[in-house]
């Protein structure tokens, strides 16, 4: 059960973050910041007329920082590192964030956190950049601060949807799970039409204990999309928790049905089928979670153990090895 829940949490980590934007009118995205409106917020300007040099620099400029902004948008972060002016960190809130956001993804939380702190020292009501320093704290370990931060930043933009989110996800990672359910209710009332939302709604609700409350968000998230695999798990946990072993398994395959990348559904139905006795079942989940995510320790521990029920000593070992060399 603990390795089950933990490739669960982690997932949901890894979703929640950063700040999440969807696309909208009048809306700029980066990933891990929005700046609603129909402009955008910028840093001091002379408003001098600018020679024809000084306006080929600048458009080379606005250039790099548009390659940055598409490498980041297909997840070549690395690349959009590279392809950033040395003074982006200098530029406009909008091109300091840009900065903050590939710093993030890069794991280099200090520098994130940093060009937030100097966006918010030029517009201290910018709600975004509070947001996302309370990212970057929270993943240099200190939630309580990253708490305070998400709470101001909603102080300051009240329906944002995302810090409501990350704040939920923070108190969940911490084991306050009535907390992160009002959070993500309150994300869920700021952005309605937001059905990932409704499933961490979910399984908050079911982690209470409240398990019709979670069934229906999950099914509310079917009928918007038939196809949302989070939410076919999110049922098969209820029937899981409740001690439906057939049906919790019937909704797993119906997840990876609809979404064959999904490790979530295959994993989860792994432990499912190890724990009822149908080891082979669960080795060929495991199989399936290991191809899906190679770098992924626990799907090949659990494989390994698998091959060792199952006889094969051999298999069982060359996999441990595996799984070591990913996490000693």
């Amino acid at each position: 059960r603990d390795a089950r829940l933990s490739l669960y949490a982690a997932a949901a980590l890894r979703i929640t973050s950063v700040v999440r934007v969807r696309a909208a009118r009048s809306t700029l995205s980066l990933g891990l910041w929005s700046v609603e409106g129909s402009g955008t917020r910028s840093g001091p300007s002379s408003g001098m007329l600018q020679d024809d040099d000084a306006r080929q620099d600048d458009d080379a400029r606005r250039a790099a920082l548009d390659k940055a902004r598409a490498h980041y948008d297909a997840g070549r972060y690395d690349e959009a590192a590279a392809a950033l002016p040395g003074d982006a960190g200098d530029g406009s809130n909008d091109d300091v964030l840009l900065a903050g956001a590939v710093a993030f993804r890069l794991k280099r939380w200090q520098r994130c956190a940093s060009l937030c702190l100097r966006a918010i020292d030029r517009d201290p009501a910018f709600a975004e950049a509070y947001g996302n320093l309370a990212n970057a704290l929270r993943e240099m370990g200190d939630p309580e601060r990253a708490k305070r931060l998400y709470l101001k930043a909603i102080s300051l933009k009240p329906r944002f949807a995302a810090a409501y989110e990350n704040l939920a996800a923070t108190h969940l990672a911490l084991g306050e799970t009535d907390a992160a359910a009002e959070c993500y209710a309150a994300a869920l009332h700021a952005d309605p039409a937001d059905e990932a939302t409704r499933v961490r709604l979910g399984h908050a609700r079911r982690a209470r204990g409240r398990f019709r409350e979670a069934e229906a968000c999950f099914a509310d998230a079917l009928r918007a999309n038939a196809d949302d695999a989070a939410a076919w798990c999110g049922l098969a946990a209820v029937r899981r928790d409740l001690g439906e072993t057939e049906k919790a398994a019937s909704y797993y395959r119906e997840a990876f049905a609809r979404d064959a990348t999904s490790i979530e559904a295959v994993a989860n139905l792994g432990h499912l089928l190890k724990r009822a006795g149908d080891v082979a079942g669960a080795a060929a989940c495991f199989q399936d979670a290991a191809r899906l995510r190679p770098d992924a320790a626990a799907a090949h521990s659990n494989l390994a153990a698998c091959f060792y029920e199952l006889g094969d000593a051999e298999r069982a070992v060359s996999t441990f090895r595996v799984a070591l060399a990913i996490r000693p």
